[in-house]
């Protein structure tokens, strides 16, 4: 009962299947059948039933009739609900307006005049905020589907939920023979063995992912060794206390005896690898884990516990470890008291790569280092969320210093500012320089999302008082930039001056190009009040020199806008003139 290959969608970001779906015709029949009549099915079933993989061979096998594109969201890396609209914006690549327009807002626009399917995969963690998200989507956009995997139903208006079965014997004897073939490409079915293969499907409750996990153990056990094994572990459980589901209880079993058949080294690593979100290079693993080493992933990755994904143009190839596996895994960290460290082991790796990136995001290597932090995305969210989460005040400013360019970048000031706001919630634990810094972010959300501008000159004010507190000649610079800047909005050019004739001179002392660029576009705006387009020339000819030095061709597009500005006799918006940082 093998299927036949799907036509890829016209439009969209399904990612390719790394092995092949095996069955499930009947269940494909009636699950397309549903989603024809209803504009949200939600699939369900425990982990390992294979939500995932029939939600994306169902998308595969109708995108014909979704001429906008079928999208994948995968929300099993995010840390918290938060994340779920920005998570589907990036996959649309929706990004904020330049008016401010919110993330959500943006993105039902961009959905609401076009017939396509959102496929929301692994909800179960963020199952509120995802519910939310879901319903707001079909409300903004009619001709819209979305197919949900959960644990649980959304408990949206319309939806439709379906619980995924089990496979049936053919269809587990199949699907074994066929993971068993990859562990071990000679591995031929005879009939003395097909007993044995099914038993172990039936003992395993038909659940894809048990049923995978134990076929990758015919590279050293026999068909009927494996049943035995599986018998012995079942046995056990049924024993004891036994509160779960039964078929997440047989899910369990199968990872208990797979976790049992480990060497030590091997569960070590299995146990760390939890801590990763979305997936991880080798870079990552070498650092983060003490148990990493090349033999010991390579071992997880045959015994199917690590998944190498495509390196999609990145350095190298990347592992993920399925979510039920991770959980699991997770769970055996924390009984060995393992958690914390490894914990703060992955966040200072993330927090070396953001402050490697952070020179490298303006320059000739601008492109391959945001494309890096993309990958790492959310392993980088993880660790900024923990180091809140564990106040650790300093560890997380530096992390929203090092990404502010990261997340400004494209627009998403959604995202920068929840990570801002939650830096200003801890500025009674900071240094006087690093609340300072936080502060000054603050005031620039206020004026590029042009959130609460009026209380930019007090936030401003504090920051000018930290920073001269701690000796910090560029945050204090910035401060007066920002004063200045808002004085000029209400008391024009005189009232201006004095903030950035002070400011200027301080960023150029700290040799600092942000600074210095910030109190040069202040002076720009200056000289424009004044008339003055001999000044403004040379000012912001010194802005792009410094751009320049950068190799950063968002300054030097920004430096250059005042000149054009002046040559068309228009006052530019403080907005318009004050770059990201």
């Amino acid at each position: 009962m093998s299927s036949t290959p799907a036509p890829a969608p016209a439009a969209g970001n399904l990612p390719a299947p790394l092995t092949r779906f095996v069955g499930r015709e009947s269940e494909l029949a009636d699950a397309a059948a549903v989603l024809g009549e209803a504009r949200l099915l939600t699939l369900t079933g425990p982990g390992g039933a294979g939500k995932t993989r029939l939600a994306m061979r169902l998308a595969f096998g109708v995108a014909e009739e979704f001429p906008d594109g079928v999208w994948f969201v995968d929300l099993s890396p995010l840390s918290e609900g938060g994340f779920v609209w920005d998570q589907v914006a990036m996959t649309l690549g929706v990004t904020e307006g330049g008016s401010g327009t919110p993330l959500r807002e943006a993105v039902c626009r961009h959905l609401a005049r076009r017939r396509a399917l959102v496929v929301l995969d692994n909800c179960e963690h963020v199952v509120e905020s995802a519910a939310e998200v879901t319903a707001e989507l079909l409300a903004a956009a009619p001709e819209l589907k979305v197919v949900a995997t959960s644990r649980e139903p959304l408990a949206v208006g319309g939806e439709v939920t379906w619980a995924v079965p089990p496979l049936c014997d053919a269809d587990g004897l199949e699907l074994f023979s066929d993971r068993a073939r990859q562990a071990r490409p000679r591995f031929n079915l005879q009939d003395e063995d097909a007993d044995a293969v099914r038993t172990i499907c039936r003992r395993l409750d038909g659940l894809p992912l048990a049923i995978e996990l134990a076929a990758a153990r015919t590279r050293a056990f026999a068909p009927a060794d494996i049943a035995a094994g599986l018998r012995d572990r079942l046995e056990m459980l049924a024993t004891g206390p036994r509160t779960a589901p039964a078929r997440q209880a047989t899910l369990q079993a199968s990872f208990d005896w797979s976790y049992d058949l480990l060497s030590a080294a091997e569960r070590n690593l299995l146990r760390q690898c939890s801590v990763f979100a979305g997936g991880f290079d080798l870079e990552a693993a070498l650092a983060v884990c003490p148990a990493a080493g090349l033999e010991v992933l390579a071992a997880l990755v045959d015994r199917s516990l690590l998944l190498v994904q495509d390196d999609q143009g990145q350095d190298g190839p990347r592992y993920r470890v399925l979510e039920p596996i991770r959980q699991f895994a997770a769970r055996r960290l924390a009984g060995a008291g393992e958690t914390e460290e490894i914990r703060i082991r992955h966040r200072d790796h993330y927090l070396r790569l953001a402050e490697t990136a952070e020179p490298l995001l303006s320059g000739p290597e601008e492109d391959r280092w945001r494309a890096r932090l993309r990958a790492e995305q959310d392993n980088l969210r993880v660790a900024m969320a923990w180091s809140r989460d564990q106040g650790q005040a300093e560890a997380l400013v530096r992390m929203v210093s090092a990404l502010i360019l990261f997340w400004a970048a494209p627009g998403r000031l959604t995202e920068l500012g929840m990570w801002v706001d939650a830096a200003y919630d801890k500025a009674e634990d900071l240094s006087p320089s690093s609340a300072a810094r936080v502060l000054n972010y603050e005031c620039f959300l206020a004026v590029l999302s042009r959130r609460a501008v009026e209380k930019v000159p007090a936030l401003a004010g504090e920051a000018l008082r930290l920073a001269r507190a701690g000796g910090d000649r560029g945050e204090e610079a910035i401060a007066l930039a920002m004063l200045g800047f808002v004085a000029g909005l209400s008391g024009g050019a005189e009232a201006m001056r004095p903030y950035i004739e002070e400011a200027l001179p301080l960023a150029r002392s700290a040799r600092l190009a942000w600074p210095t660029i910030l109190s040069l576009a202040g002076f720009i705006v200056l000289r424009l009040f004044q008339s003055s387009p001999e000044e403004v020339q040379r000012l912001a000819d010194e802005a792009v020199t410094l751009a320049e030095a950068r190799a950063d061709r968002h300054y030097r597009a920004r430096c250059h806008q005042p000149v054009e500005v002046a040559s068309g006799h228009r006052l530019p918006s403080s907005a318009s003139i004050v770059a990201e940082p």
